[in-house]
């Protein structure tokens, strides 16, 4: 179905735990990639990311810190997805672990 909506499901996606699905779409007459995380409702992955969520939503400072933090990765990283994803690991996993307490 996700497929027929024009999303490519991505198989090393890097967690056994997540169906990946990509798309790139126009949006406001720039190119965007749209990213698409399937986890178990209520399972671990996803009180993890919704915590993460939802933190960054009522912290300010946290979504504005998010947003230099993911900027950086991208440019240091240069394309590498795994190198993206480990400058951004350290950062993720402190508010992660702030917003489940």
């Amino acid at each position: 179905m996700l497929q027929g909506a024009g999303y490519d499901f991505v198989s090393n996606a890097g967690s056994a735990r997540r169906l990946f699905f990509v798309k790139d779409e126009k949006f406001q007459g720039r190119s965007i990639r749209v990213h698409l995380h399937l986890v178990k409702f209520d399972g671990s992955e996803w009180d993890q990311k919704i915590a993460f969520r939802n933190y960054l939503r009522r912290h300010k400072k946290a979504k504005l810190e998010y947003a230099k933090v993911k900027k950086k990765a991208a440019k240091e990283a240069n394309g590498s997805k795994r190198k993206y994803m480990k400058a951004k690991e350290s950062f993720i996993k402190r508010i992660t672990m702030e917003a489940l307490r």
